[in-house]
């Protein structure tokens, strides 16, 4: 099995093996917008969930 080819891991058939570990990546902006660079890291086909902050809105 090659690492860029297609398999099947729990049912799920993804585009190849690349899995990015759950790390806190600060990539969102400080009001939690999506950038460019969360996008790109999103591209891989197993993405375990990553810490979020959570900021409570002050008025």
């Amino acid at each position: 099995m090659m690492l860029f080819e297609p398999f099947e891991f729990s049912g799920m058939r993804l585009k190849n093996q690349v899995v990015s570990v759950p790390v806190v990546s600060n990539l969102a902006t400080e009001d939690g917008f999506v950038t460019d660079n969360l996008i790109d890291r999103a591209s891989s086909p197993f993405l375990p969930q990553q810490k979020r902050r959570i900021k409570e809105k002050s008025e």
